[in-house]
């Protein structure tokens, strides 16, 4: 199946054969439509892909859904049905993406409130989504007070698919992503994210015939990265005297020379969240900020080259986790809590190390953390409800769990006091959870029984989180978990 994916994606790029993927997702829906309009308790099926952009390809573009239900109860069992419905034909499976599938119930989906949180991409006033079960269309007006959701997505995309990882472009989809996100940061900050006119008209071409992008990735390149470092940062002195990371001396001493390139402003250094071993760390994250002398290099050899030096470093005993960035965007990142998990900003502020002995100047937004923290608390919900917590904790190490149950716990700390909780040591976050975990060590692979715990405990926690978020927005309470 996976070749016959591939070769329609490649035959989609022959403008004669648009005509006939048409038809084939036309069948597809007819297909899906049929299946799906004999499942009990459904309101509606909506596809709501973007077929305005001029970025959804037939043969290489999936539709997504959002379920609407009547009944809340019966939730994971319409989503397992419809994925299974999907998966079994391969028309279907060719046309809709059933890895995600969002799913409301008619109440979450009737307040626009709830609904603006799943808007994750746009760039118009007026939205517009197809039904797939019924002849008629969704329009809604484009949330502009609340524009959370689309820089957490567009900032996500930055950082997945040019922060993190060597990229050439050489998939359509990155590319796209990449578009996405520059367009949505352009129209919402024109002078912080300038765009050239001609911009719309060179990408969509290269999307077009993504083979040429292999040959012009290091053009596109350094295109992204100086709109990115377009802004200069005001950096501030440590007012405290900085503690030195326990980390190798050889890593430390790579990084300091490291910083002495004209193009980095400076290395920050955090380490993981929880540190079982405290005699040294396990795991940090590294992030090296850039300005715009690193526009005129080669971004990507550059890259390329610092991933490998610093990698080199890594050991059993020690994981780094890299990224390259724009010091403006580091800024932006945090001022505006667009982690996946709202209170990292806190958290790098608190433990994070420069190299620089300096602290970029951030003036945090208040506002932007009451929707951080209502979208993670949604996003949760929502990973429960398709199961995607489940299927991301089963088989891996318990120390994953344990990580994601103490995040929970400090959202809701933080709820209740107004302050960030930070505790490294393992033994101290296990007393704030159930002393059910006391048998289970952090290297334990986490089982079907252990899991039964752990969504007790991460239900336990959300339904507080929903408690306390009720109170600064009463339409918090149609949520159902």
């Amino acid at each position: 199946m996976k070749f016959v994916f591939k070769i329609i994606k490649f035959i989609s790029y022959i403008p004669l054969v648009n005509k006939l993927l048409i038809l084939i997702y036309h069948a597809a829906k007819n297909k899906l439509r049929a299946q799906l309009s004999e499942l009990e308790n459904i309101e509606d099926i909506i596809i709501i892909s973007d077929f305005t952009s001029g970025q959804f390809i037939f043969g290489q573009s999936d539709y997504n859904l959002l379920i609407i239900t009547k009944n809340p109860k019966r939730m994971k069992t319409i989503l397992r049905r419809a994925r299974y419905l999907i998966r079994s034909h391969p028309l279907t499976s060719l046309v809709f993406n059933y890895n995600y599938i969002p799913i409301l119930t008619k109440e979450e989906f009737n307040t626009n409130f709830i609904k603006s949180y799943i808007l994750q991409n746009y760039t118009q006033k007026m939205i517009t989504w197809d039904s797939l079960l019924f002849h008629k269309k969704y329009k809604l007006q484009a949330p502009i007070e609340n524009i959370y959701p689309m820089l957490h997505f567009a900032f996500k995309n930055l950082d997945s698919f040019l922060f993190r990882k060597n990229t050439f472009f050489s998939k359509r989809n990155q590319l796209k992503k990449l578009m996405r996100s520059l367009n949505s940061l352009n129209y919402f900050f024109p002078e912080l994210y300038p765009l050239p006119d001609n911009f719309q008209k060179k990408f969509r071409f290269i999307s077009s015939y993504p083979l040429l992008a292999f040959w012009f990735h290091q053009k596109i390149e350094r295109f992204i990265w100086k709109s990115l470092t377009y802004h200069e940062i005001k950096t501030k002195p440590h007012v405290e005297e900085q503690e030195s990371l326990p980390i190798p001396d050889i890593l430390e001493k790579v990084l300091t020379q490291l910083k002495q390139n004209p193009w980095i402003d400076d290395i920050m250094i955090t380490p993981a969240l929880i540190n079982p071993q405290q005699a040294f760390l396990e795991k940090i994250y590294i992030d090296i900020l850039v300005n715009k002398d690193f526009a005129k290099q080669r971004p990507l050899k550059l890259k390329e080259n610092m991933r490998e030096l610093i990698k080199a470093q890594q050991n059993e005993d020690l994981k780094i986790r890299l990224r390259v960035l724009p010091s403006f965007h580091y800024v932006f990142f945090n001022q505006n809590y667009l982690y996946a998990f709202p209170l990292d900003p806190m958290l790098r502020d608190k433990l994070a190390y420069s190299i620089n002995d300096k602290m970029p100047s951030i003036d945090y937004n208040s506002q932007q953390l009451d929707h951080a923290l209502i979208h993670f608390f949604l996003t949760q919900v929502i990973r429960f409800r398709s199961l995607d917590q489940k299927t991301a904790l089963i088989g891996s190490k318990f120390i994953k769990a344990l990580n994601l149950m103490y995040r929970y716990y400090q959202v809701l700390y933080y709820l209740k006091n107004k302050d960030i909780l930070v505790l490294r040591a393992e033994e101290d976050i296990r007393e704030k959870l159930s002393p059910q975990f006391s048998h289970i060590l952090s290297s334990d692979i986490v089982t079907d029984e252990t899991w039964i715990l752990i969504r007790s405990q991460l239900l336990f926690l959300l339904k507080n989180i929903k408690q306390e978020l009720v109170k600064r927005e009463p339409k918090i309470e149609r949520v159902r978990l």
